[in-house]
């Protein structure tokens, strides 16, 4: 029922089309205010720990989507992570005396418990002396309700009372990092525990340990179980297969006729048959009748092969696998595997694009699958069909031929597809570097195609067929970004680990460093405004935050005033005010409406922060999708682009000027000042609006012909039939002849 570990990703753009890549690797702006929505998935991600409760009550822990529930066999999950403040759930224990009493184990927030009922479930923390401890795993006596065991990365806990409170029964265990405990079926004195040195025993209740690795010859062992029909019998999964002893661990053999020695992830025993036993693997999943003397594979309908959770439900034969990225699996009475996965937004996201000629077709890519919506992500299909088991982290539609795809795999290559995803054909003549990160088509003459790798970067000039190492000057960096500028091809920007920025103004024949007052090495974004393409800007990671160029990378300045999260994934710029850039983040989304000036946090809404790639649809309304790591793909419903206008024009252009209201925050009035300037050569349009965060009119404040001068009005909080607004965040803008500004403020009420 548990499992541990995990994995990586990465980004790319284009116009209507949205595809998603799934890898196998604003709180002060809008703060108490939901506006990501995350309708429609894509559904599935990993899975580290999944349990029955009972025949049709299922919990499944995930790496960072925290705890998806179901009540229906699997065949709706919602997520179930009210007071859980750690989406990283590395293990699930039931109470054996009450199932729908269960407890996770997360990683680095402890432990947490809750109860299962009809209404909303919400998890309270359990770890006084646990602390936020990093916990792999959990067990309970099955005779004692009140007593559980944590394994974690700094040893072994015990609570008991129900986690109220816990000791440290680590003692002389030489190795802390406890991946697996079990407790003999006889009494709660005999403990187990599986590490990365092997299996120790204690029959003191943790006092003292001793170690018992006796023919056990893979001292990784992810999984430990104690046979509930023979006290004396363990099985013991490692990264090497899976060991069995009969001498209550005294000594081990191997019992791995039909499954190799592959990597065991987890392992369980029938609890009506003794004989019966389970096995996940990275190449499976598989049944034994004859106590492990023989395995029979029993993957049949998995996509996804590598299992990383198992149980089984003794009544009706029903089974559940867990796998890295295709979510949950069910199985009853021996029939082939069905995945079930609606409602599971736990995929991770490593780039979306989307076509430019319909904005209703998005596609993103993930670990493992590519996905596909033709309705503005609110539904996905997967389309992978020729891209198999492959950690996927770019993707790029042609602006030109928006059915023609491209696709990045961390170890697989490049994928094209020329049926807007519906199949893909591996392209990877010349490729001699196979980490694909990123990719990118030349919006001028498309049969150019870029292509970063990890330690090179190379481009096709027909379409993908044949692939030409271009990396002078960059030598062999791993290359994180591609980027083209939108209104020059010949010039490309791209991002390396650990050697900054580099620039061609030639396609790719020869590249330089621009690093000048580019603070980091680690360039993980661009971003090229589409009508000044001087204005550049950057994203590192590692802490480094967001650079400008306004001299097309010659040099740089730190742009990072404001942002909450400085390791920077992905960038875009607003199609129409190019002013207004986002971000996405380590630690969330952050928007800056002043050409990276200051940013703020623009995250509210979002469950998992982790966000990968961000980019602004083509369609009228500009909303933006958001690709998380573990959290699938969120849609923000565009308001700064519904009332902002265009950008901001330059000093000697500028008829009309908007000043910060004062105060703000306020309660429950504020002035608001702005200038009419003399350039304007007398009266002109006047008109002074307040919109809430959804882009609605709330109050004119203003309208008719002024001449030049300064004016203040004072907005009361209320809406144009006099009532008053609630608290948050409003919008006012000022438009004056064919000049139009906005800024922002907060009502607290």
């Amino acid at each position: 029922m548990k499992s541990i570990y995990g994995a990586q990703a990465a980004s790319s753009r284009i116009g209507g089309i949205v595809f998603i890549l799934i890898l196998f690797v604003p709180a002060g702006l809008m703060a108490g205010y939901y506006f990501w929505t995350n309708e429609g998935g894509p559904y599935g991600g990993r899975i580290r720990a999944i349990g029955f409760v009972d025949d049709t009550t299922l919990v499944a822990g995930t790496e960072h989507g925290g705890v998806f529930t179901s009540t229906s066999w699997g065949d709706n999950w919602q997520a179930s992570n009210n007071g859980l403040t750690n989406l990283v759930v590395n293990c699930i224990c039931t109470n054996p005396l009450d199932r729908r009493t269960v407890y996770v184990g997360t990683g680095g927030g402890g432990v947490f418990r809750t109860y299962l009922s009809q209404g909303d479930i919400s998890w309270t923390p359990r770890s006084y002396d646990l602390g936020n401890n990093n916990v792999l795993s959990l067990t309970m006596s099955p005779a004692d309700s009140n007593t559980i065991l944590a394994g974690t990365v700094n040893g072994i806990y015990k609570s008991t009372n129900r986690g109220g409170y816990w000791i440290d029964i680590t003692s002389d265990l030489p190795d802390h990092n406890v991946n697996t405990v079990a407790v003999g079926t006889s009494g709660s004195d005999t403990v187990y525990v599986g590490t990365n040195s092997g299996v120790f025993k204690s029959v003191d209740a943790g006092s003292s340990w001793a170690e018992k690795n006796s023919g056990l010859t893979n001292p990784f062992v992810t999984t430990l179980v104690v046979s509930p029909h023979t006290a004396n019998t363990l099985l013991a999964a490692t990264f090497g297969g899976i060991f069995k002893s009969t001498d209550s661990g005294e000594s081990w053999v191997p019992i791995n006729n039909g499954i190799g020695t592959s990597w065991i992830r987890d392992i369980a025993i029938h609890p009506d048959s003794a004989d019966v036993y389970y096995a996940g693997t990275d190449e499976g999943f598989y049944i034994s009748t004859t106590g492990g003397a023989v395995w029979m594979d029993f993957s049949a309908g998995l996509s996804c092969i590598e299992v990383y959770a198992i149980d089984v439900y003794a009544n009706g034969g029903r089974l559940l696998a867990g796998t890295y990225w295709g979510g949950t699996y069910r199985s009853i009475g021996g029939a082939p595997w069905e995945q079930a996965v609606q409602g599971m937004t736990n995929t991770f996201i490593t780039a979306i694009d989307v076509n430019p000629l319909d904005n209703s077709l998005i596609q993103v890519t993930s670990y493992g699958q590519v996905f596909r919506s033709e309705n503005q992500g609110q539904d996905w299909n997967e389309s992978s069909i020729g891209i198999v088991d492959e950690d996927l982290t770019a993707i790029a539609i042609d602006k030109m031929a928006p059915d023609t795809v491209f696709c990045g795999a961390y170890y697989g290559g490049v994928y094209k597809s020329v049926d807007a995803g519906s199949t893909w054909t591996l392209m990877n003549d010349g490729l001699d570097n196979l980490t694909v990160t990123s990719l990118a088509i030349d919006h001028q003459s498309n049969n150019i195609v870029y292509a970063g790798t990890y330690g090179y970067l190379y481009r096709s000039t027909d379409g993908g067929r044949h692939w030409v190492l271009k990396s002078s000057g960059i030598g062999d960096k791993h290359v994180w970004t591609v980027e083209i500028d939108p209104v020059d091809a010949s010039i490309v920007y791209a991002g390396t680990y650990g050697g900054g920025a580099y620039k061609t103004t030639n396609s790719g024949d020869s590249w330089s460093a621009i690093n000048n007052g580019l603070g980091s090495d680690y360039v993980k974004a661009f971003a090229v405004d589409p009508v000044d393409n001087n204005i550049v800007y950057a994203g590192t990671y590692y802490g480094g935050g967001v650079f400008k160029s306004t001299d097309g990378g010659a040099s740089w300045n730190a742009a990072s005033v404001g942002l909450v999260n400085q390791d920077i994934w992905s960038l875009d710029i607003h199609p129409d005010n190019h002013l207004q850039v986002i971000a996405g983040t380590y630690g969330g989304i952050a928007i800056s409406l002043d050409g990276g000036a200051s940013w703020e946090d623009f995250s509210d809404g979002l469950e998992v922060l982790d966000t990968r790639c961000v980019i602004y649809d083509q369609a009228e309304s500009r909303n933006i999708l958001a690709g998380t790591y573990g959290g699938g793909v969120y849609r923000y419903d565009g308001v700064y682009c519904a009332i902002d206008g265009p950008a901001t024009p330059p000093e000697a252009q500028r008829i009309c000027r908007l000043f910060p209201n004062y105060p703000n925050p306020f309660n429950p009035t504020t002035t608001i000042s702005y200038q009419i300037l003399p350039g304007v050569g007398g009266p002109c349009p006047v008109k002074l609006e307040i919109f809430d965060v959804r882009g609605s009119l709330v109050r004119i404040l203003v309208g008719g012909s002024q001449g030049p001068g300064t004016y203040s009005i004072t907005w009361h909080g209320d809406n144009d039939r006099g009532r008053s607004v609630s608290s948050g965040v409003y919008l006012y803008r000022l438009k004056a002849g064919g000049s139009a500004e906005t800024r922002r403020m907060v009502l607290l009420r």
